[in-house]
């Protein structure tokens, strides 16, 4: 209510996982998002937290990201190979981990 107070037109949360999915959700749930009024800035999201959250929840958010498995040539043919071994694609934590090794 206090971030609705201000008019703002971005409101940052620097927070991940439950917090930043908890925060969106009570945003979108008093209706700080509705029409444009604000926008939701994640300054630590994780696609899994976008995974959870849903992309109903997720739509209008601005967020940062560190490693996104389809930006580019290089991040797919890493995460086909990542893919093979694991079953699923990578997050930037374990690109950070992975490059970490190198």
């Amino acid at each position: 209510l206090q971030a609705q107070a201000s008019k703002s037109k971005v409101v940052a949360v620097a927070g991940s996982g439950t917090t930043f999915i908890n925060a969106v959700k009570s945003a979108k749930d008093f209706g700080l998002t509705d029409g444009g009024k604000q926008t939701i800035a994640g300054l630590l999201v994780w696609i899994t937290d976008i995974d959870s959250m849903g992309l109903s929840t997720a739509q209008g958010l601005l967020l940062t990201n560190a490693f996104y498995w389809d930006r580019d040539e290089e991040t797919r043919a890493f995460s086909k190979r990542f893919f093979a071994k694991m079953k699923r694609m990578p997050h930037m934590g374990d690109a950070g981990d992975y490059s970490s090794t190198m």
